[in-house]
């Protein structure tokens, strides 16, 4: 970690050069890496994001590229399937992974033979906004804490792409984090997303603001108002229900 970097060498070329790296190398640490540099882009403060940086380089594994073998199917329903076939591929979700912490579990899925396979499906028009919603769908859909991770790195990895030249590359490495994370989760069915009774809209600020506060109260405030944070984000950003559900139900329960 070197903060003189920044300020001598200029934000935007520090980001260039090592966001694609960083983005091709995965992040573990349930993608935190990634979601604390773009709060610290989000927010405009220096320090935070050469140490944000400094923990993505730490952190990362490299892991085998994904082998394109992309899908062809409709938008709207892209990433369902996908999640649906991985949840029965002999090296995703039908045999259950035996290490213990994600990074382990990351390492043995990555060892799979089939891992480059499956995490090269991703059509080529499904773009990041599509996966956002699935994301958002599979917290719905579970409630897991990991599937929160889905959610609210869609949403970092947005904040991020303006520095990443070639987009399509970091799209289909996007894919295979929501891939592996999916099988490292368990590889749920979350069909149970579409019987949600959360309203299909973002609370207001002040509302959301009172939950963040009264979360600082409890044993998790981070992810309240990073959740809180990414649900009201993408939904100004993408308009899906999905998102406006999740600031409904995190409100509602004052839980992430």
């Amino acid at each position: 970690r070197d903060e003189a970097v920044l300020p001598a060498v200029g934000r935007d070329a520090v980001l260039s050069r090592w966001s694609p790296r960083l983005i091709a190398a995965r992040a573990v640490h349930a993608l935190h890496p990634l979601i604390r540099v773009a709060a610290a882009l989000a927010h405009d403060v220096e320090r935070e994001l050469a140490a944000a940086l400094a923990y993505w380089c730490t952190a990362h594994m490299q892991v085998p590229a994904p082998r394109i073998a992309r899908r062809d199917l409709p938008l709207e329903t892209a990433a369902a399937p996908l999640f649906a076939a991985e949840r029965v591929h002999a090296d995703g979700g039908a045999t259950p992974l035996q290490a213990a912490g994600v990074g382990n579990r990351l390492l043995e899925l990555a060892a799979r033979p089939g891992f480059a396979d499956f995490s090269g499906w991703r059509p080529a028009q499904l773009d990041l906004a599509h996966m956002a919603r699935e994301a958002a769908r599979g917290y719905l859909g579970t409630g897991d804490f990991f599937a929160l991770h889905m959610v609210t790195g869609s949403h970092a990895l947005r904040g991020v792409l303006p520095w990443v030249a070639d987009v399509e590359a970091a799209l289909d490495r996007w894919w295979q984090a929501l891939a592996a994370t999916y099988v490292v989760i368990g590889a749920p069915d979350y069909a149970g997303w579409q019987d949600v009774r959360e309203p299909a809209r973002v609370p207001d600020d002040a509302a959301m603001r009172r939950t963040s506060m009264d979360a600082l109260a409890g044993d998790d405030p981070e992810h309240v108002v990073k959740l809180l944070w990414s649900a009201r984000e993408e939904h100004a950003a993408h308009g899906f229900d999905e998102h406006a559900r999740i600031a409904a139900r995190v409100c509602a329960s004052g839980r992430a």
